[in-house]
């Protein structure tokens, strides 16, 4: 059952994310294992969920949530070195962990960082209308953080996109950006 599981998810993300296999020879074995490693930690953390109906103690470790009256929106963005090709993500919770928003998608991106500001582009933009919401955002890129927070701090090649994250963040009532 867990290899035709993994083949499944093997063929699905081969059609889906096409940028993790492009241009590369894959090892259908470690691929199977690690899908298979994949599945028993889904299996594993949703089981917990579902049987205690809230969030596993272990995820409230590493992630904590926001205030009961705030949102935390976390992004991420990732970069396939020495192609254009790059992918974004960010999600929406609630104080007791609950998905409420969520987007994830492929992104033309020359390198790293530009995902990163990317990721956080696409969120802002999606949350402007939400403006009036205690909001936190969440990067794990601290050079992000800190050109946000200091735009003088931006590489000049990534300037115009930070200075868009810049005018949109204006928009937001009570938004904090943590890192």
């Amino acid at each position: 059952m867990q290899k035709a599981w993994a083949v499944l998810m093997l063929k699905y993300l081969i059609t889906q994310v096409p940028v993790v296999f492009h241009h590369k020879q894959s090892d259908l074995i470690s691929i199977l294992d690690s899908a298979l490693d994949m599945h028993g930690n889904y299996a594993k953390w949703n089981r917990s969920n579902l049987e205690r109906g809230a969030i596993s103690l272990n995820l409230q470790r590493r992630w904590r949530p926001p205030n009961p009256d705030s949102l935390k929106i976390n992004i991420d963005g990732s970069h396939l070195l020495g192609t254009m090709e790059g992918a974004i993500a960010f999600l929406c919770r609630d104080s007791k962990g609950r998905l409420t928003e969520g987007l994830a998608r492929l992104v033309r991106a020359s390198f790293a960082f530009q995902a990163e500001i990317l990721a956080c582009l696409y969120a802002l933009r999606h949350f402007a209308d939400q403006s009036h919401m205690k909001l936190i955002l969440e990067s794990d890129c601290s050079s992000l953080v800190s050109c946000l927070k200091d735009s003088s701090l931006s590489p000049w090649d990534v300037e115009p996109l930070i200075f868009e994250c810049i005018s949109l963040l204006a928009l937001f009532e009570n938004l904090e950006i943590v890192f």
